[in-house]
């Protein structure tokens, strides 16, 4: 029941000449049905590379567009700073000199004050102690 080992090694080769023998009688029309088949596949892989390139240039495009677009509001909101920031600069340029005669105002109005205290006290002391002549 066992099998002697040359039969087995017989066995072996048949198989394996059985399915070289079904490989070499593969008809003609098994190639053009797989030829077809790798056409349709390499026509497949080429078009969506194709779509692929003109989505992927699309973007870059939108992107260069985007960017330029930034940029653009970029230098407009910096010029925009610039001028208020002039715009304050003289703002408070314009506050210093009103402070500084305030300033003014205010030690000519204490000064003011200051002598018409001293009038005061002196008109008073005159009118208190008469002058002796």
């Amino acid at each position: 029941m066992s099998m002697p080992m040359e039969e087995l090694e017989k066995a072996k080769k048949e198989a394996a000449s059985g399915a070289e023998e079904q490989f070499a009688k593969m008809p003609e029309m098994g190639y053009f049905l797989l030829s077809q088949q790798l056409s349709s596949i390499n026509q497949q892989i080429a078009s969506l590379q194709n779509q692929v390139q003109k989505t992927d240039e699309s973007l870059r495009q939108e992107i260069i567009a985007v960017r330029q677009e930034v940029y653009s509001v970029r230098s407009e909101l910096k010029q925009e700073m610039n001028s208020m920031h002039s715009e304050l600069k003289q703002e408070i340029a314009a506050l210093s000199q009103e402070v500084g005669c305030l300033r003014l105002w205010s030690i000519g109005a204490v000064v003011g004050i200051l002598l018409a205290a001293v009038g005061w006290f002196a008109t008073w002391i005159s009118a208190r102690f008469p002058a002796i002549h």
